[in-house]
């Protein structure tokens, strides 16, 4: 399974650490970007985040503005694309973050404007996306099945394994196509 993670303040972030600030991003922007990938999970401020641990991690007040991120990754299982994250694994607290004026593409399991797969304790809140196409190509082949159950897309949150928390989010002005 290949993977090249893209982020546009950080590709990917791992650890197995319980102390409380091993991520916290705060206050980033990400203005007229252009982030492509072909093997990896996509996000505009994280590609990939990666730890098993109990403690929330936290994304606040960032800003994600004109651009375009696509990922054209169609065999790997690490194909999730969003405006704020790819791929969370688990227990993230996104708070006061905005996607605007974006094109946000994936081939394949998850496309969203903020978060594309959030497994286990995904907390979004006081969020919006706005004036953006979001689009999933469902073309990835993922254990050895073509356009699975994971191909998702949505405005905030693409796909969540459970214990996903939503509250004050804003989808306004956008297009979201999910393509079989």
């Amino acid at each position: 399974d290949s993977c090249a993670n893209a982020g546009g303040i950080v590709g990917g972030i791992g650890t197995v650490s319980n102390e409380e600030n091993a991520l916290h991003i705060s206050k980033c922007n990400v203005i007229n970007t252009d982030i492509t990938t072909t093997a990896g999970n996509l996000g505009g401020v994280v590609g990939l985040h990666y730890e098993w641990t109990d403690t929330p991690r936290t994304i606040s007040e960032c800003t994600i503005s004109g651009g375009t991120f696509i990922s054209t990754a169609d065999t790997s299982s690490n194909t999730c694309t969003g405006g704020i994250g790819g791929m969370i694994c688990p227990s993230l607290k996104v708070e006061k973050c905005t996607v605007d004026n974006m094109t946000i593409k994936g081939n394949g399991r998850n496309t969203a404007g903020l978060i594309a797969i959030g497994y286990n304790r995904t907390e979004i809140n006081n969020s919006k996306v706005t004036n953006s196409n979001i689009e999933n190509l469902g073309q990835t082949t993922y254990y050895s099945s073509k356009n699975s159950y994971l191909d998702c897309v949505a405005g905030i949150l693409g796909y969540t394994l459970e214990n996903a928390v939503l509250n004050n989010n804003t989808v306004e002005h956008c297009n979201i196509k999910g393509v079989n």
